[in-house]
């Protein structure tokens, strides 16, 4: 077994977290900024009208749930991914 030195830890370390943080953008999709990009998001996935955006943290992930509203009248509520480390709507947690 190889031993790391401490720098070599602390990049290993940083690489992972990175590489954690972008995995929805791998994915296809960013992680959003605030309420408004979330909401953004979910109409172009939708086509739908916005009823209401919430912020949440589901285990560990930072989300926005976004209520829209169907053109069939159904209600759906979209999860969207959103960055932990912007400080604009996740300052409290």
């Amino acid at each position: 077994m190889t031993r790391l030195s401490r720098p070599g830890l602390a990049l290993l370390m940083l690489v992972l977290a990175a590489s954690a943080a972008t995995r929805t953008a791998w994915a296809g999709e960013a992680l959003v900024e605030d309420a408004g990009a979330a909401a953004r998001q979910a109409v172009g996935q939708t086509g739908g009208r916005v009823l209401d955006v919430q912020k949440r943290f589901i285990g560990e992930r930072a989300m926005y749930v976004v209520k829209v509203l169907l053109k069939d009248g159904r209600v759906k509520l979209v999860e969207i991914e959103a960055n932990p480390t912007s400080p604009s709507d996740f300052l409290e947690r």
